[in-house]
């Protein structure tokens, strides 16, 4: 068995595992509402399009047939993913939008840029599709799956579009970080911790995984073929044919598993003891009401 299908095993596990152990979170905290919101909406079908998405990309890598069915599945590979992202991207954006209690400023942000990237990286993918070289599986060496063997052109331009996708997990990011610390000013520490240990470990997890990921896309210097062992150890995981995206599924494992957890923690009932205490005449009308009606929606 390849490293790039250990990875992606690894990271089915983690995804269908987090499933089911948060499954009766999702039950108690979305399922017992009645109504229906964007966000709700919003959720579920990232949520659902990340289990049921995952499962021709786990067909893919243990396809021993055709070539052509195999093309086909490391193209939807590469479509879902960008999906997903947007799925995630769409949540996030709905839940700064929130926070800044529906500034239209902010909202014309995030949906310029997002469709900026999300152009940007459909852009790229047409455009480096035809440079993809595709090796035929054989049953050889205990390898199981299809191989998508990419070249230096088409692996830089997905490592492009990561980037974008981590660009604006950047710029979400920030605008929490700036409101939190303009929450603080009016007295409000016990929701800013909620909202910055969410933000912060969302984005820092997730700048991790991305950059992991985009490093598995890089061409590796030759220079560093002089360096010491450790970095040479290092050196097939680095913009090797084989290796190259291998930590994609593994990214999308990680980003549905903490956009999920991150929601499940705004529709904590713990939540509902704070708010109360944000009542005091200090504070604008307008912004107590946009607090109680960002829990009852789960998009704080």
């Amino acid at each position: 068995m390849d490293l790039t299908t250990s990875v992606s095993i690894i990271s089915f596990t983690l995804l269908y595992y987090d499933y089911f152990l948060t499954l009766g979170e999702e039950v108690n905290l979305f399922w017992s509402y009645r109504s229906l919101t964007w966000v709700t909406i919003m959720f579920y079908v990232t949520r659902y399009f990340s289990i049921l998405g995952s499962i021709p990309v786990m067909f893919g890598h243990f396809w021993l047939g055709h070539v052509a069915v195999c093309l086909s599945l490391q193209t939807y590979h590469q479509y879902y993913a960008l999906i997903l992202q947007v799925f995630i991207g769409v949540l996030l954006l709905l839940r700064t939008y929130a926070l800044y209690e529906r500034n239209f400023k902010v909202l014309v942000l995030l949906v310029v840029v997002g469709l900026a990237l999300l152009i940007f990286g459909i852009a790229l993918l047409v455009w480096g599709r035809n440079e993809i070289q595709l090796q035929e599986t054989v049953v050889v060496s205990n390898e199981l799956g299809c191989q998508l063997w990419l070249n230096q052109q088409n692996a830089s331009c997905l490592a492009l579009v990561w980037g974008g996708m981590l660009l604006f997990d950047f710029l979400v990011f920030s605008l929490t970080l700036y409101k939190a610390l303009t929450l603080q000013r009016d007295g409000r520490v016990t929701l800013l911790s909620v909202l910055m240990r969410d933000g912060t470990v969302y984005f820092g997890v997730m700048a991790i995984s991305i950059i992991a990921n985009i490093l598995t896309f890089m061409h590796l210097p030759h220079e560093l073929d002089d360096l010491s062992v450790g970095h040479r150890a290092f050196a097939p995981l680095l913009g090797q044919p084989e290796t190259r995206g291998m930590a994609t599924t593994f990214t999308n494992s990680i980003s549905s598993i903490m956009i999920s957890r991150l929601m499940f923690n705004l529709r904590d009932p713990g939540l509902s003891r704070i708010l109360p205490s944000l009542r005091s005449p200090a504070l604008p009308h307008a912004a107590v009401a946009t607090l109680d009606s960002l829990q009852e929606e789960a998009i704080v």
